[in-house]
């Protein structure tokens, strides 16, 4: 079962076409993921504040397959400490 749409250059299939990726609204689509295989009890949402590896903050608006991969197109978050101090970063 695909649960992403998939971004490619190719379509075969109805979840690479381009209604999928790109028409079909945001809250429409899957919306949570997890690594399943590494950390299966940690889930991430769609429209809620994620933090990275690399200390970065960002809201993912989609999951979306990309060379066999899944990856988020998401919103990259800015913290401005006079507005949030004490933001451990």
């Amino acid at each position: 079962m695909v649960v992403y749409p998939e971004v490619t250059s190719t379509i075969a299939e109805s979840w690479q076409a381009g209604k999928w990726v790109n028409e079909v609204a945001l809250d429409e689509l899957t919306p949570m993921w997890a690594d399943w295989r590494h950390s299966p009890d940690r889930h991430f949402y769609v429209n809620e504040v994620a933090y990275t590896r690399d200390g970065r903050y960002l809201v993912p608006k989609r999951w979306v397959t990309y060379n066999g991969e899944e990856h988020a197109d998401a919103q990259l978050v800015s913290v401005d400490d006079q507005v949030c101090p004490g933001i451990d970063r």
